[in-house]
């Protein structure tokens, strides 16, 4: 009978957590461009041009956001950095 009970409670605790993972939250980034999505051809180069990458590749640059949420990006701009007046 105690093996039945440790059983059941192994399998229900199996459920919730299976559950759990399937209800991570659902997060859309809006990207804008600017500074953060920059690139340059090389760490030699000056040539640093601002808003060169989409979303979906600064998304992909870090794969371990897939575990926490349903990530989805959605690029609405692509501008440069703005400079103060």
């Amino acid at each position: 009978m105690k093996f039945k009970k440790l059983a059941l409670a192994a399998m229900l605790g199996g459920l919730f957590v299976t559950a759990n993972a399937a209800e991570l939250p659902n997060i859309t980034i809006l990207a804008t461009g600017g500074t953060i999505a920059g690139s340059q051809q090389n760490a030699n180069s000056s040539a640093y041009q601002a808003g060169q990458l989409n979303i979906e590749t600064l998304i992909e640059a870090v794969p371990e956001m897939k575990t926490l949420a349903n990530i989805k990006g959605e690029q609405i701009v692509k501008i440069g950095p703005l400079k103060p007046c």
